[in-house]
């Protein structure tokens, strides 16, 4: 489960700063996992996980984290800089 969360994490970390495909005669750009540019763990903050224990009967966290990341990291960027970014992916333009 934490692979899940982690794995999500930067999915959606990767989705956040414009990492994707393109898609030519309905066939995608991207090959593989490695043309899409995804972070590597070397490229990507300490990840802490951690999980209640419940008495609840157990579910998948599927695609949990993907979804919260991207304005995790626009807040962020706007605590540490003033500027509120509020389209995805984020950027400032100028690349």
């Amino acid at each position: 489960m934490r692979q899940q969360i982690e794995g999500g994490l930067i999915f959606g970390m990767a989705a956040a700063i414009g990492g994707a495909t393109g898609f030519t005669e309905n066939l995608a750009d991207a090959r593989g996992f490695g043309d899409l540019g995804l972070p590597r763990l070397a490229d990507t903050p300490d990840i802490t996980i951690e999980l209640i224990r419940s008495e609840a009967d157990p579910g998948g966290v599927s695609e949990l984290a993907v979804p919260a990341i991207g304005p995790a990291i626009a807040n962020a960027l706007q605590a540490g800089t003033g500027f509120r970014m509020r389209t995805l992916p984020l950027s400032t333009g100028d690349t």
